[in-house]
């Protein structure tokens, strides 16, 4: 793994620092894809240059996937990169035959990629697709329940969760089609799905997270249809939801927006807005829970710079450190390792907002983010390291 660029060590990094970051050489010809021959298993290729980043899922501290676009000779491919020795060195394991869907124009793919276990994982958003082997092989799957797209899911070792829109991808909100819906199915097999009997009115986002036989499901309804928000919370491997209390919904103007689960009983939430007092600031806000959702506790704001819903994200490990991404007129980082309210600003890049995709703590220390992902208005796809709980990031190239 090697340090590209440093992107910030404090608030205030300057436009010309951003833009250093599509300073990476150029690349060569795709490798080709592994393959098994007559009595020998080829070497894993290595990652593509040109890999530009969409999505990162972890299962461990050392073994990860990311799902991202490189060239392959006249066209660009839809590549999985993994590694199983922390980010140490990455390589090409397979390549699922879809594009990444562009902000801002038509067309349909996958933009997220999800592992339960070694072997078993999916892409997804707005279509679906599964692998067995790791992700070498990719194979189409129907959605759920005769869906149009998969909004979002989640992956443990023995269940997967998925929430389906009945609504075609790029529509909006195709009114009169029925609601959301939650199901779930073993995460070895892939089959059946089960649908769960939730409540989750309409809408064009929806989150998910789990941890071990904990899962929970959020439908951000503020704004949307005057409904309240929708949180869920499962403690027995998928089979019942419960509704949970939605502390946003005290706060005029505020919608839940993601649900991070890093125990059997712990879970942050991440609130959006209310808008802040000039165009580009909203109130990113968080809260704890020590009981499965039951209770909460305020975990604080961040400053207001950043008003991208879609760029907003909650990442928390284990010992309750928090991180909040964010993006407008720049991208930003915020963290929380107070336990308490207190946040701080550990990236401040003025790049016109390229936006940000998952971010995700592996442990207490160490994290990973997609910054300007591929699928974002010619997103630079970079994959970000910290190893001291979010202070600082740096770009690493795979």
């Amino acid at each position: 793994m090697r340090p590209v660029h440093v992107i910030v060590c404090a608030a205030g990094v300057t436009l010309a620092a951003a833009a250093a970051l599509a300073g990476v050489p150029g690349a060569a010809a795709r490798a080709a894809l592994p393959g098994t021959g007559a009595g020998f298993t080829a070497a894993p290729a290595p990652a593509p240059r040109l890999f530009r980043a969409e999505s990162i899922t972890w299962i461990s501290p050392r073994r990860g996937w990311v799902l991202g676009a490189a060239p392959c000779g006249a066209k660009t491919c839809t590549d999985v990169i993994a590694t199983t020795n922390g980010g140490a060195t990455w390589k090409l394991r397979g390549t699922v035959p879809a594009q990444i869907p562009q902000v801002g124009e038509p067309g349909s793919g996958v933009s997220g990629i999800r592992f339960g276990t070694a072997r078993a994982g999916w892409a997804f958003g707005p279509r679906l697709y599964r692998t067995s082997d790791g992700g070498r092989s990719w194979a189409r799957q129907p959605v759920p329940g005769h869906g149009r797209q998969i909004l979002a899911l989640a992956a443990t070792a023995t269940a997967t969760y998925a929430i389906v829109s009945p609504c075609g991808f790029g529509t909006g909100l195709c009114r009169g089609r029925g609601p959301l819906t939650l199901w779930r199915t073993a995460t070895r097999t892939g089959q059946p799905w089960t649908r769960v009997p939730v409540t989750l009115p309409i809408n064009d986002f929806a989150n998910l997270t789990a941890h071990g036989r904990i899962a929970y499901a959020v439908d951000a309804q503020r704004d949307v249809n005057g409904h309240r928000d929708r949180l869920y919370a499962s403690t027995d491997n998928g089979r019942r939801f419960s509704a949970r209390p939605v502390p946003c919904d005290r706060r005029p103007g505020s919608a839940l927006w993601e649900a991070v689960a890093t125990s059997a009983t712990h879970v942050a939430l991440l609130c959006f807005g209310p808008a802040g007092p000039q165009p580009g600031q909203a109130t990113k806000s968080a809260y704890r829970s020590a009981s499965t959702g039951k209770t909460w506790t305020y975990a604080g704001a961040t400053p207001v710079p950043g008003a991208t819903m879609q760029a907003t994200h909650l990442a928390a490990t284990p010992s309750g450190n928090l991180a909040i991404t964010s993006s407008s007129g720049g991208s930003f980082i915020y963290i929380n390792n107070s336990h308490r309210q207190a946040w701080s600003t550990a990236v401040a890049l003025g790049d016109g907002g390229r936006g940000w995709g998952d971010i995700v703590y592996v442990t207490n220390h160490k994290g990973w983010a997609i910054y300007s992902p591929a699928g974002f208005f010619h997103g630079l796809g970079k994959i970000l390291l910290t190893s001291d709980s979010g202070r600082h990031w740096h770009a690493i190239t795979p």
